[in-house]
């Protein structure tokens, strides 16, 4: 059916939707108002024209040849053109619109309606959801997940022109005594000060992200690997240069760096990323506040880690750890009424490495939760072969990860109904430092675990005011004092008040405590003056297998 060319104007004015008619050459015939808004045009200017003004010209040859299918290539079906395409506004800003039109037969020809529909909010919502996947929340710098990607794009270029490129990974020293000192608040803002810094030193081309935690990596695109380590010593100086204003006060800082240098080498990124890593806490070894350079000799660290990982794999598989134990000894009856576990895992020579060895190596390898699950079945596992509830209460040490793995209560309840075994019988132990520095975690497992049964112990308790500050949003059973504060007791009247201090205030909120590491008698006897609860150390009992202590129990 023809139609009036007047009476498709006078619809289209009732249609909120931008609409523009145009004739089979490309004039623009009419516009309705809701063209105005979105294109910055008076009806009045824009009728007559052709419709390239609405095209930007970079899109004047493409969009041309789409003109000429439309205009001379009609389909019979009538349909013209739909999709998404950029247009430009009269002042010259771009914008990204669905495009939908029509042919009409009317009076004075064919007229092809167009639909503009605005789609900036719509990839302005998609940008925004990018950048939530792609940067850090805290800092707005790349995230781990955007920085791998940006790694290996460069890695691939190094290695397909033979160019240079280097990263570095930057790690703030002694970060933990912020938070644990000044607050997490103090932390985060010094975190995106330290961004800032960082940011203002680099070129426009290299990539900064922040990995996690106190850890920033840096990718520099056509640098060898002497420039890379004088970027990192000057961002060092950077930050060692000017202290930073944290909650009114200046705190200098310092920071360990490692570097990895890509030029002449076909590696995968994630191995780049392991170079940097162990340069960087090689720097930490050697006294922090410096940069050192991975070099070839450092294979040797990375098989031997490896192996680590490996071995430490096996142990959960095959049963290959050995649970020792260390009696807590009543200080009023002299009975061992609790036994702290502690791992060990045998060496390849037969020795029995401490997990000061070997657990800094499973956090690195991303292994320590499932060693504390292990550690924690094994527990129930010897409780369960006691029917009659004639061996101590165990108590289990936790990983900083595993305060905040939300299927370790949820696997401690299945075990427990498995085995038949009290979960009242098990005590897990955080340590002071991970429950300050993980606070709403800590509360929450700790708060978890209790409704269980389960007791929870705050581990190597006086080591910072803050553990102190946080004692009463903590819901813990027990205290165990800090065995330095034990140090020469006998004859350090301040070093008694402050024990006979934590004694009191663990009483007054309820809670037991257990002083660490008592070294002999003479402690023994204040301890007890104090009304400590419990004690643990070598002057009381060694550690031993597990097994053999629980038999002479």
């Amino acid at each position: 059916m023809v139609k009036s060319v007047d009476a498709l104007r006078g619809l289209a004015e009732l249609s909120p939707s931008a609409l523009v008619g145009g004739r089979t050459d490309g004039t623009i015939t009419f516009v309705n108002a809701a063209v105005g808004p979105l294109l910055g045009w008076p009806a009045d200017e824009l009728v007559g024209r052709d419709v390239t003004v609405l095209w930007p010209a970079r899109f004047h040859p493409r969009y041309c040849g789409l003109l000429h299918g439309i205009l001379h290539v009609r389909p019979a079906s009538g349909a013209a053109l739909e999709g998404e395409y950029v247009l430009v506004r009269r002042d010259g800003q771009e914008l990204a619109a669905h495009v939908a039109s029509r042919w009409v037969d009317t009076d004075e020809g064919p007229i092809s309606i167009c639909a503009l529909t605005d789609l900036s909010e719509r990839d302005r919502a998609e940008g925004a959801l990018r950048s939530l996947a792609e940067r850090d929340p805290l800092t707005g710098l790349f995230n781990r997940r955007r920085f791998e990607d940006e790694l290996r794009t460069e890695v691939a270029r190094a290695g397909r022109y033979g160019d240079g490129a280097a990263l570095l990974v930057l790690d703030v020293d002694r970060f933990k005594d912020v938070n644990d000192t000044l607050g997490h608040q103090a932390g985060d803002e010094l975190l995106c000060a330290v961004a800032d810094r960082l940011s203002g030193r680099l070129r426009e081309s290299d990539v900064l992200a922040r990995l996690g935690g106190d850890e920033f990596a840096v990718l520099l695109p056509s640098a060898t690997r002497d420039q890379a380590e004088s970027v990192a010593a000057d961002l060092l100086e950077t930050l060692r240069a000017r202290p930073f204003a944290l909650t009114g006060q200046p705190l200098r800082i310092t920071a360990s760096s490692g570097v990895s240098a890509l030029a002449g080498r076909n590696l995968a990124p994630a191995a780049v990323l392991t170079e940097a890593d162990l340069a960087m806490y090689d720097a930490k070894a050697n006294g922090r506040d410096g940069v050192a350079v991975f070099s070839e000799a450092g294979q040797a660290t990375i098989h031997a880690r490896r192996t680590w990982a490996d071995r430490i794999r096996s142990a959960m598989v095959e049963d290959g750890f050995q649970l020792y134990g260390q009696p807590i000894v009543d200080l009023v009856t002299g009975i061992r009424e609790r036994v702290e576990l502690l791992l060990r895992l045998p060496d390849p020579d037969g020795r029995l490495a401490l997990p000061a060895q070997f657990m800094p190596i499973a956090e690195r390898f991303g292994l320590t939760r499932s060693v504390d699950r292990w550690v924690t079945r094994r527990a129930i596992e010897l409780l369960g072969d006691d029917p009659g509830g004639a061996l101590p209460r165990l108590h289990v040490n936790l990983s900083p990860t595993t305060v905040s793995d939300p299927d370790l209560p949820r696997l401690v309840d299945a075990m427990a109904g498995e085995h038949e075994v009290d979960p009242a019988r098990l005590t897990f132990e955080i340590t002071e430092a991970v429950a300050v520095s993980e606070l709403e975690a800590t509360a929450a497992f700790a708060g978890r675990v209790r409704v269980l049964g389960c007791e929870v112990a705050l581990d190597d308790f006086g080591r910072s005011v803050a553990g102190l500050h946080h004692l009463k949003d903590l819901p813990i059973d027990l205290i165990k004092i800090d065995g330095e504060l034990l140090a020469g007791l006998a004859d350090d009247p301040t070093g008694r008040l402050i024990v006979g201090a934590v004694t009191e205030l663990a009483r007054t909120l309820d809670l037991r405590t257990v002083a660490e590491h008592v070294p002999d008698d003479a402690t023994l006897a204040i301890l007890r003056e104090a009304r400590v609860d419990y004690g643990q150390g070598h002057h009381l009992g060694t550690p031993q297998p597990v097994a053999d202590l629980l038999r002479a129990r």
